[in-house]
């Protein structure tokens, strides 16, 4: 057998059969833990929506309720975000704005989920202002992540309309700056991308 002479594509149709076994594997596993994540999400929210209903309405209002609920609307965003983003195979989705409003919203949601156990910090530690100042710049750190917009650079894969991954920005130590390059295990050749 000559090395010209590929074997076929069982399934055409399928986009996974345009990547190489392993990073449709990774791939696959993505697109189950976004759903199972969607599912999860759903299940806290009805779980805990007596609760929320009775904080929000029969409570005087603070600025932990107002995190509460940035944290729970910007958690309900991503889950939205990421599920449109694994799971969407229309040409009329835009790739480069789903990712924008998934990595937004990641962002969002761990700044204000950590804001809020900044604020439970306070209230245990409010004699040692030492304390709440570490885990204030702590904080502060993860407010970094709201960067996520920047890093990562994602690209349709053709001819499906599966949005993909396809560079990360990573640290370059020796120059000091931020460099993009592209996954480790993608073995994809550039023209599927576009």
């Amino acid at each position: 057998m000559s090395n010209s002479t590929l074997p076929p594509i069982l399934n055409p149709l399928d986009p996974f059969a345009l990547l190489p076994p392993d990073i449709a594997r990774e791939v696959s596993i993505s697109f189950f833990l976004s759903q199972l994540s969607g599912g999860i999400w759903l299940g806290d929210f009805l779980n805990g929506l007596y609760e929320e209903y009775v904080m929000l309405r029969k409570h005087r209002r603070s600025y932990p309720d107002i995190a509460y609920v940035v944290s729970r609307l910007a958690c309900l965003g991503l889950v939205i975000a990421d599920l449109v983003f694994t799971t969407s195979q229309n040409s009329h989705v835009d790739c480069h704005a789903v990712n924008a409003a998934t990595t937004w919203m990641g962002a969002l949601s761990i700044s204000f989920s950590s804001l809020l156990f900044w604020f439970r910090i306070r209230a245990v530690f409010y004699n040692s202002p030492i304390i709440v100042g570490c885990f204030f710049v702590l904080w502060m750190g993860t407010c970094i992540s709201l960067a996520a917009p920047w890093i990562i650079v994602v690209s349709t894969l053709r001819p499906s309309s599966l949005c993909i991954i396809e560079k990360v920005a990573t640290w370059n130590s020796e120059d000091n700056c931020i460099t993009l390059s592209p996954l480790e295990s993608t073995s994809v050749s550039p023209s599927l991308f576009s």
